[in-house]
């Protein structure tokens, strides 16, 4: 059964893999790739996935001077403080708070109410609920999505939200993984790896150059620029020699599969 492509709308797509009842499908036009198991993704699941236990609200020194570094090579040659930054999956609120020391006004949004928490009692100004309450229109200066657009269920509607919020030529600064044909490869040959190589059930979405770039266009944004890339976040700690000798396994894999990181700042135009 051919489903819709949630990016390009087209109707020529075709699973590529199955498991355990969700299923994997990619478009031949955009190649852009969607998970097909909305149940698993009502509210309830979302706060359980996204508890004060989630990994990646764990505290990483190495993150910590990675986002600093990010700050200063790609967002302070873009746009200089005290200009307003609305973080879209602020998290554990590192970004925001290297943000704050730059001199930038900070916001953060996240549907999790223990990141909410967290945030909030490191003193970082967050909000949750619908993101267009936020804010009025042509608020922020600059947008943040730190590997966000991946796991969310609407991407298009949350980057329209985005573009609403910004101010004319303000700019979206986003960052995500890319499917390449390695990973598609491992994938297909062992589809139990899909778990750990795509992120399933948490990742939702699987973009292509193709279909992110066509995305922010359709969204309106414009001037599409690529930044450098770096690795954000440290390898987390594994205590037992079963999940060391597990985590070196999937590493091994990954390394093969060499998933890609697309990191691009875009501009809404002066005029809309």
């Amino acid at each position: 059964m051919q489903m819709q492509c949630p990016i390009c709308e087209s109707q020529e797509t075709r699973r590529f893999a199955a498991i355990r009842g969700i299923e994997i499908h990619r478009c031949r036009h955009c190649e852009h790739g969607f998970a097909l198991f909305s149940q698993h993704y009502e509210e309830p699941k979302i706060q359980e996935m996204y508890s004060l236990e989630f990994s990646g609200y764990r505290n990483d020194p190495y993150y910590q001077n990675a986002i600093r570094e990010e700050i200063r090579t790609n967002i302070l040659p873009l746009v200089t403080p005290p200009a307003r930054v609305l973080d879209i999956g602020c998290g554990n609120g590192e970004f925001l708070l290297a943000a704050q020391e730059a001199g930038y006004t900070v916001l953060g949004y996240d549907v999790s109410q223990a990141a909410l928490t967290i945030c909030e009692s490191r003193g970082l100004p967050v909000q949750g609920g619908d993101l267009m309450q936020v804010s009025s229109a042509g608020s922020f200066d600059i947008i943040t999505l730190w590997n966000v657009i991946i796991y969310l269920s609407e991407p298009r509607r949350t980057l329209q939200q985005a573009y609403h919020l910004l101010r004319p030529v303000g700019l979206l600064v986003l960052r995500t993984s890319i499917l390449n044909r390695r990973e598609m490869r491992v994938v297909r040959v062992c589809p139990r790896l899909a778990f750990p190589i795509l992120q399933i059930p948490s990742q939702l979405h699987f973009f292509s150059e193709s279909s992110l770039e066509q995305l922010l266009g359709r969204c309106g944004f414009q001037q599409v620029q690529r930044l450098p890339s770096r690795r954000l976040h440290s390898q987390p700690r594994r205590t037992s020699l079963k999940r060391r000798l597990k985590g070196q396994c999937l590493r091994t894999i990954r390394a093969y599969a060499r998933a890609d990181v697309m990191h691009i700042a875009c501009q809404k135009p002066a005029h809309h």
